[in-house]
């Protein structure tokens, strides 16, 4: 309809006319984006909102995750620290592993069954559905504050490098688990710290089976410490981009 009065105005020579419907097209045609625009930035602010969403849940999830841990490789530290008090006062711990934060204490519940405690340890499990989901697609763009998305990927790929270091930690665990096993004990029956001691004192094995816990129980503390630090920041950082939507 428009086509055919300018055709008109033109055969006419309206050439006003023919100024105002070019006018009246081009703010048509500047409006028409100008909506899109205004839609997609919509639509992005949206699915940014949902992803930071789950990033807080994801974060709160590993969190808690590492909480949890925290006891159980304590269990161990405490564990070995008693064995080799009683075996090797001497003995330290590696100074360039660092102090670690907490009360470190044998759980009443494994008093008598300490090796159960001794193979008590944890592993880093965490929540990194949306992070993949945002890499994977290509969305990870719709972040608009890219010092988040700095944060986010540093902490993701110390975490998935602190579950590789997991695997020398299970493989310690399998050979004391093997040890054990080959001295007829199971993790469920009933021992003391002294008779952990005893087998320590007569069983240079065992004894070195300690020091290896000992010193990986240390090192995982320290290292799913620092990760637990870094998902707090990164925590922090979705929390206030997110009051900001």
């Amino acid at each position: 309809m428009l086509l055919r009065r300018v055709i008109e105005h033109v055969k006419t020579q309206n050439w006003t006319a023919v100024a105002l419907d070019f006018l009246i097209v081009v703010v048509g045609v500047f409006i028409g984006i100008q909506v899109s625009n205004w839609n997609d930035a919509r639509s992005e602010r949206m699915s940014e909102r949902r992803y930071l969403v789950e990033l807080q849940r994801d974060l709160e999830a590993d969190i808690s995750a590492m909480e949890r841990g925290f006891g159980s490789t304590r269990t161990r530290l405490a564990t070995s620290e008693l064995i080799l008090a009683a075996v090797d006062p001497d003995y330290e711990r590696a100074a360039f592993l660092g102090d670690v934060e907490g009360e470190v204490v044998l759980p009443e519940r494994f008093e008598n069954h300490i090796y159960a405690a001794f193979a008590n340890t944890s592993y880093l499990v965490g929540k990194n559905h949306t992070f993949d989901e945002l890499v994977q697609t290509g969305n990870l763009g719709v972040i608009s504050d890219r010092a988040l998305v700095k944060t986010l990927t540093e902490y993701y790929s110390n975490f998935d490098g602190g579950t590789l270091d997991d695997e020398i930690i299970r493989r310690h665990l399998d050979r004391t688990i093997d040890y054990l096993t080959e001295q007829g004990l199971g993790l469920g029956d009933e021992a003391t710290i002294e008779d952990a001691v005893a087998r320590a004192q007569n069983d240079a094995h065992f004894l070195g089976l300690v020091k290896a816990a000992n010193f990986f129980s240390i090192w995982q503390l320290n290292r799913t410490q620092a990760l637990k630090d870094d998902a707090l920041a990164a925590l922090a950082d979705v929390s206030a981009n997110l009051e900001d939507r």
